[in-house]
């Protein structure tokens, strides 16, 4: 993988991609907890995966501010 404190082209494709799984995983928890009225989920699933996409949401704009 490309040097984190680079600029190389590299770096920047797989920050687009990370920010591109973000939006995905973003889109997928709000559908999700869309659900959540059907109790096919259960809540503590679901704050887990807001806390994961979260996560992923910091570190890639730690590198990456907008």
């Amino acid at each position: 993988m490309a040097d984190p404190e680079s600029n190389s082209p590299e770096y920047k494709e797989v920050l687009r991609l990370l920010i591109l799984l973000n939006s995905s995983l973003r889109f997928i928890a709000l559908s999700v907890k869309e659900l959540t009225t059907s109790k096919l989920f259960s809540p503590d699933y679901l704050t887990r995966l807001s806390a994961v996409t979260s996560e992923v949401e910091k570190y890639v704009n730690k590198n990456n501010p907008q």
